[in-house]
């Protein structure tokens, strides 16, 4: 009887253990892909950095350019995922071709005569982990990933780990970026940490971060050509820097209205790894205002923008805000044209005061000014849209602009505070539920702080103006 009953506890065991496991199925596989296919025109005058050059500055160019995007993902129920994230560009129609041999030269160059160029770039190629056996949701995402608490500090795609920790009602998030390794048995690394945290309290999510830059090499990627007695031989940068940011957002709906606010300071310093030179110091902040009202099939908006501006007398102290490097935080930030660049490009538009090529902390292109927006947009019917803008633009600089050169006749830089005058209009039209058309014009009228030396002569650059024409496949 003894033996009758303990065999059928075992089986009783073996069922109930059996039946709970045949309950929890194994995740299968749920494989995605999303992306784009985009075309545009640009035909314009000082735009995309036309005018800060003589031999383009006031002349009229046109060209086409080609970009596809396209994103794999790969699912194993909520618990595991990977990522990859091509795009190909073709920039402009017939580019050169570049090298013969595949690589970094053939990048952008997809559309050069006769094609099979290896124009596919990796933009990101990552996984996601959700942690196990903890109440708390955490889920860790490790490799080439977009990293970048808001807009107006950073957009950089970069290796880096991020864990996101849900403490309902309070979010976090942490950073851990390398920029450059260097020499992997000095300790020359260039790295980067944070931490984001945002709550939803009603209608509005607030919250904050901060963010350490430690690059004991700095610029990065760029190589020492000499090396004095007794440093060591290879060195990524001559320099090093540490950077701190620290920033406060909030959006929701406050009333009637939608908000949306932005504010970042920055505090850091560079010196030399080879020289005992004093250090260069940096104090800057940013805020952004966007402010839009909502009626019928209208939407007013409102925008305001400050960033603090160097004092060109002081060169041992930058007071202007600046970016960290390799930012292309102009995208994302969308305000005015020829300012700043087409919003809703899906190949970039990026302004004419966009500089992404810099290894360095520093402006990245709508910094060291203000501007106040004025806007209006109106959905005509269930396909189309149109947005009307106005701005003025000032100059933040001391003793110099931001952006001229100009001097007096005593070799100073003059100080003059407008930058100029913008007016925009953006047409959307949907063609099918997956392909846009956008239609865009922009006028820039150049202010006082606009210009530039000409020889023995200050010159002011003509009217910047652009024609824009997008069409873009989504799926």
């Amino acid at each position: 009887m003894k033996k009758l009953l303990i065999l059928s506890l075992a089986a009783l065991l073996v069922l109930a253990f059996g039946s709970a496991y045949a309950q929890e199925k194994a995740p299968v596989l749920d494989f995605k892909a999303s992306g784009y296919f985009a075309i545009e025109n640009n035909w314009c005058r000082n735009y995309t950095g036309g005018m800060f050059s003589p031999a383009t500055r006031d002349k009229s160019v046109s060209w086409t350019a080609l970009r596809g995007r396209l994103m794999f993902n790969a699912n194993m129920g909520k618990e595991l995922s990977g990522t990859i994230f091509f795009e190909m560009d073709g920039n402009p129609w017939g580019a050169s071709p570049a090298s013969a041999d595949p690589g970094t030269a053939q990048r952008g160059a997809l559309t050069t005569w006769s094609a099979d160029r290896a124009a596919v770039e990796i933009k990101w190629l990552y996984f996601d982990i959700a942690v196990p056996y903890i109440p708390v949701p955490v889920t860790i995402r490790i490799g080439e990933q977009g990293v970048g608490p808001r807009f107006l500090l950073q957009s950089i795609d970069m290796s880096a780990i991020t864990t996101n920790i849900d403490l309902d009602p309070v979010k976090l998030a942490l950073y851990w970026g390398k920029a450059a390794e260097g020499a992997t048995q000095n300790a020359d690394d260039s790295d980067m940490y944070g931490i984001n945290a945002s709550a939803k309290l009603g209608t509005v999510t607030v919250g904050g971060y901060g963010m350490y830059y430690n690059f004991n090499s700095y610029p990065i990627f760029v190589k020492q050509t000499t090396v004095p007695e007794g440093v060591i031989s290879y060195i990524n940068g001559t320099q090093m820097a540490d950077f701190w940011y620290f920033g406060a957002y909030a959006d929701g709906k406050m009333g009637p209205v939608n908000v949306n606010f932005d504010f970042v300071y920055d505090r850091g310093k560079t010196k030399s790894r080879v020289y005992d030179d004093a250090d260069v110091k940096y104090r800057g902040w940013a805020a952004w205002l966007r402010v839009d009202y909502p009626w019928d099939i209208f939407n007013f908006g409102f925008g305001g923008f400050y960033a603090t501006g160097d004092n060109k007398s002081d060169v041992d102290k930058h007071k202007g805000f600046v970016s960290p490097p390799l930012s292309e935080g102009n995208a994302p930030f969308g305000e005015a044209f020829i300012y700043a660049g087409v919003p809703g490009s899906p190949i970039g538009g990026l302004g004419a005061f966009f500089f992404p090529a810099s290894y360095s902390f520093t402006n990245a292109g709508y910094v060291g000014s203000w501007f106040v927006r004025a806007s209006v947009k109106a959905r005509v019917s269930p396909i189309y849209n149109v947005t009307a803008r106005a701005y003025y633009i000032g100059d933040t600089t001391k003793n110099g602009d931001t952006w001229g050169s100009a001097v007096d006749d005593f070799g100073n830089f003059t100080n003059n505070k407008s930058i100029g005058w913008e007016l925009d209009m953006i047409n959307s039209i949907k063609i099918y539920k997956n392909l846009e058309m956008l239609l865009a014009a922009g006028v820039f009228k150049p202010g006082n702080a606009m210009k530039f030396m000409d020889g023995d002569f200050t010159k002011k650059p003509k009217t910047s103006w652009l024609i824009y024409q997008a069409l873009n496949y989504s799926f």
